[in-house]
């Protein structure tokens, strides 16, 4: 992993622990268990901007308040979230992120390649697959993405699911990170991100 891969750690630090938040975490787990994609989406977003805050990062997402750019929107460029560093004025996002609820593979790719398309330091993807026995086909479309484009990010790729007897929110999501060298996405061990 390169220099990028600090930032990117502590923020995956910081969104372990905004989805363990007591006023988020039953909703997200309800969600999750039933499916219910629309909210999972809004609650992993709500977590995603309190994550980028904890990191010092100012977002443009729907709902997540003032604007980091001089022109005011809820969201640039299509992306779902972008990240950007302190400062004024026009400057380039530290991270996009895409929070996919399809179960089309072909749209999660387009939103991994979407993500990857930004000039960010960090390019990242939510996605939901209701049983974990989807995530490896999934996982291998994902890598075919990373693999055409050769991403110029740090990637982190998220997977919620809906864990039978798992624990939440260790067991509700599988984190992986593309190994540009290997070309190839690695499964991050659920610790990686409560254990730094």
């Amino acid at each position: 992993m390169g220099g990028h891969d600090s930032s990117a750690a502590k923020w995956y630090l910081a969104f372990c622990e905004a989805i363990r938040d007591p006023a988020l975490a039953p909703q997200l787990r309800s969600a999750a268990d039933g499916a219910q994609l629309r909210p999972w989406t809004e609650l992993l977003t709500a977590a995603v901007v309190r994550a980028c805050g904890t990191v010092g990062w100012t977002c443009a997402a729907k709902g997540s308040g003032p604007s980091p750019l001089p022109v005011r929107r809820a969201e640039y460029l299509g992306i779902d979230v972008l990240a950007f560093g302190p400062g004024a004025g026009w400057h380039l996002p530290m991270a996009a992120f895409e929070l996919e609820n399809s179960s089309r593979d072909y749209l999660v790719g387009y939103a991994l390649w979407k993500a990857c398309s930004v000039r960010a330091q960090l390019a990242c993807l939510f996605c939901y697959r209701r049983n974990p026995e989807q995530i490896a086909a999934l996982v291998r479309d994902l890598q075919r993405v990373l693999g055409d484009i050769g991403p110029e990010s740090e990637v982190r790729i998220t997977v919620g699911t809906r864990a039978s007897a798992g624990t939440f929110p260790d067991d509700y999501f599988r984190p992986f990170s593309w190994n540009q060298g290997a070309r190839q996405l690695v499964a991050l061990p659920a610790a990686v991100g409560t254990r730094l």
